[in-house]
């Protein structure tokens, strides 16, 4: 036996938990904080065991997606603890049975979208969220879409719309050669505000299409560089864009806050690319950016 379990065990008999975590039952049983760059692979090989038991104790549903700085339980934990672990989890990071989820301290919709296999863009829009980078705890939030009820019924009002158009169309047809001129010069009318309403809705669709891939690549690169952990260290890189000392001089960052470290990075990625899309085509080429 280590010293290290020697310690453990003895701190466990005299009734005190190191760090504010249980005792374990098992002389085995470790705790590791999950580094930049590991995979589940490296930890088991580090502890001698294997990517299922690391998955199993710490209920993993994706072995390939881990975060950095989240405690991981290597060895058999007891059973009371097993079960507090689990409820927790389960509480924490699964949505309710009617596809909703209650928003905890320190979420935002970067990491919600990447936990429920969506995008930002689909959150925001299933929960009619007008500031994406804004989240309370508490809020309660839609994890999928709607059923196809108010499709339905949209596409009601819109067949109905037409038939009655038609209806319109046929009963000028019948009118005096006058009436028929008055008619062609208003559908002209009508076709040219027409092509101008189309331009300005395909303009628009543009503009979002932009706006979803800003916020896309954003949160590709803040999974990339830190998982979305505020806490996140890797040297003298520090939070969710993993800024350094100098560039958190010049664009602030230096809290533990979300919003003053997304912001920090926002602004650095304008000043050196102009767009998170050209940043994260630099990342994607050169592993950083």
């Amino acid at each position: 036996m280590t010293i290290k379990n020697k310690l453990l065990i003895a701190a466990g008999l005299a009734g005190s938990v190191a760090l504010g975590h249980q005792a374990a039952s098992a002389n085995d049983t470790q705790q590791h904080t999950i580094k930049s760059g590991e995979t589940l692979s490296a930890i088991a090989n580090m502890y001698n065991t294997s990517v299922d038991e690391i998955a199993k104790a710490n209920n993993i549903s994706n072995v390939d997606q881990i975060y950095t700085g989240e405690n991981l339980i290597i060895g058999q934990a007891n059973t009371s603890s097993a079960s507090t672990d689990s409820t927790s989890v389960q509480t924490t990071n699964a949505a309710n049975a009617d596809g909703s989820y209650t928003v905890q301290s320190g979420d935002n919709l970067w990491t919600l979208a990447s936990r429920f296999n969506t995008t930002v863009s689909n959150l925001a829009s299933w929960n009619n969220i007008q500031n994406v980078d804004q989240l309370t705890v508490g809020q309660v939030l839609k994890t999928s879409a709607d059923d196809q009820s108010t499709q339905t019924a949209a596409t009601t009002t819109d067949t109905q719309s037409q038939t009655d158009t038609q209806s319109e169309a046929q009963a000028t047809s019948a009118s005096t050669t006058a009436q028929v001129t008055d008619t062609a010069a208003t559908t002209q009318d009508t076709s040219a505000a027409t092509v101008v309403s189309t331009s300005a809705t395909v303009s628009n669709q543009s503009t979002t299409a932009d706006s979803t891939d800003e916020q896309s690549a954003l949160q590709a690169i803040i999974m990339l560089e830190s998982g979305g952990n505020v806490n996140a260290t890797n040297g003298i890189y520090y939070g969710i864009g993993q800024l350094s000392p100098s560039l958190r001089a010049r664009y602030g960052g230096n809290t533990a806050d979300y919003q003053d470290q997304l912001q920090a990075m926002k602004s650095y990625i304008a000043d050196r690319y102009g767009s998170a899309v050209a940043a994260l085509a630099h990342h994607r080429q050169y592993n950083w950016y």
